[in-house]
């Protein structure tokens, strides 16, 4: 295993906590055994996982990620950073616009999903 294959993992684990409303709504608002909140989880993609980095300098061929999966990245990224939070956890869990990078961020997690 290579250090891009470690870096992708992760990455990808990131954002399969974005891309899970059941864990989001455990550990942003209690009553599961993870503690989490809105902040440490799009930090732990951003600044633990170094995704703009891992995006936009990782050799794809050394990640085994296609196109596709490249793109919808990205796509996750630039909502990411449009999301303008708001005032609680509770109140992003009910966002619309929350609703939207959760779904993309599915959507990466169904390209990548077979080749983690």
């Amino acid at each position: 295993m290579n250090d891009f294959t470690l870096w992708k993992r992760k990455v990808l684990d990131a954002i399969q906590d974005l891309a899970d409303l059941g864990y989001q709504k455990r550990a942003w608002l209690g009553g599961g055994e993870e503690v989490a909140s809105f902040v440490e989880t799009v930090a732990a993609l951003l600044d633990d996982s170094f995704f703009d980095q891992f995006l936009d300098e990782a050799p794809r061929s050394q990640t085994q990620l296609d196109d596709d999966s490249w793109a919808a990245m990205d796509q996750l990224r630039k909502l990411i950073y449009a999301y303008e939070e708001a005032e609680t956890d509770d109140a992003i869990l009910k966002d619309p616009k929350w609703h939207e990078v959760v779904k993309q961020a599915r959507e990466v997690m169904s390209l990548v999903g077979s080749i983690r």
